[in-house]
């Protein structure tokens, strides 16, 4: 970008290689304008450009700095001194664990993994929630002695997001929990296993705790093999805004940070892993195939069963015992007792394709 800026009776325009620099993102390019000067107001409704402001080095923002932040959602406005709230936050006991000269950039890291312009959220959890839980939690989640820092970008450091994550979720589901978190990670951790295969377990038993009260499935705790992408696309991000001071700066490598390229040429997100879509369709498909058990579905061998449904009218079992007793959705009875009584020709032949699809499933 470059900036044009009047000056003169005239006003006539001029241009300043001061201020040109290679940034895309407005709410970027803001912060390299605004090094130039020792006072600033900066005004954007973007939430982004507030939060980038608290993560950049003190000693390069301008003395006197203002963030005026009214929005649609709160349309009078309001002036923030950005540096004051580097202080308050500097002298909140809460935070007292995080290192000193990390707290701002703690906070930005804070914003970009939960959510911003190229990360998503996670549902049912916000802003507010996640803050007052490293608030609570600090020490466990980016303190001195634990491995991982929430403000780096090492490998390590993944493992300080999966705390936070585990006790965001933890806040959210206080009842399900008897312990605190640090002493839950400590009672599901084998000391004999890596710290990754320690934090895995706590990420995996976080989420089947939480499991039996959730009643959408985007409300469970996102897997491991969700979560670090998604981290990924957060550093990703992040890089970008740790270099607002720079002039020219390129952006990182996007596949090497949460995104793939398509074969048509697309960049598009990476969700999770290979293994884990996998299995999520063959649940999908299992769930509206069923089964076509001949012994009542009694035993694991049953599909549903193993998965932890019951039998529905999609099924094709023969004698089944595992419905609820007045479930509008069980196999009909011709389809209990009869399952190959079936006239039509097509479904015949279709309940011979299922068989030979998934032939483990029968009993």
């Amino acid at each position: 970008m470059s900036l044009w800026y009047l000056e003169g009776p005239g006003l006539l325009p001029h241009h300043s290689e001061w201020f040109d620099s290679s940034h895309e993102e407005g709410d970027v390019r803001v912060w390299f304008h605004a090094s130039k000067y020792q006072s600033a107001v900066i005004y954007s409704p973007d939430t982004d450009t507030f939060m980038i402001g608290l993560g950049l080095h003190s000693d390069r923002c301008p003395a006197n700095l203002y963030v005026r932040v009214d929005t649609l959602q709160q349309p009078e406005r309001q002036y923030i001194d950005l540096t004051q709230l580097r202080a308050l936050l500097l002298g909140d006991t809460a935070l007292a664990p995080i290192d000193r000269l990390s707290v701002g950039s703690t906070m930005t890291a804070l914003f970009a993994t939960t959510g911003c312009d190229f990360v998503s959220g996670f549902a049912g959890i916000g802003k507010k929630t996640f803050f007052n839980t490293l608030r609570s939690h600090s020490s466990f989640i980016t303190g001195s002695t634990v491995v991982g820092k929430l403000a780096g970008s090492a490998p390590e450091d993944f493992l300080s997001f999966v705390r936070l994550v585990c006790c965001a979720y933890y806040t959210a589901h206080r009842s399900v929990f008897t312990d605190t978190p640090g002493n839950v990670f400590a009672a599901l951790a084998n000391p004999d296993a890596s710290i990754e295969k320690q934090h895995e377990a706590f990420l995996t038993g976080t989420r089947n705790s939480i499991w039996p009260r959730i009643a959408k499935e985007e409300d469970a705790v996102p897997s491991w093999a969700a979560l670090h992408p998604h981290w990924k696309r957060a550093q990703w991000i992040l890089s970008v805004w740790r270099k607002a001071f720079e002039a020219k700066s390129l952006p990182p490598e996007p596949t090497d940070h949460g995104w793939q390229i398509t074969n048509d040429g697309r960049l598009e997100v990476v969700w999770d892993s290979p293994d884990s879509i996998t299995a999520i369709e063959e649940l999908i498909k299992s769930l509206t195939r069923g089964c076509q058990c001949r012994t009542g579905c009694t035993t694991r061998r049953c599909m549903c069963l193993k998965a932890g449904n019951m039998c529905s009218s999609t099924c094709r079992c023969t004698g089944c015992r595992n419905v609820r007793d007045g479930d509008s959705n069980a196999p009909t009875q011709a389809a209990v007792s009869h399952p190959e009584s079936s006239t039509s020709g097509d479904e015949t032949s279709d309940s011979s394709d299922r068989e030979e699809d998934d032939p483990e499933a029968e009993e």
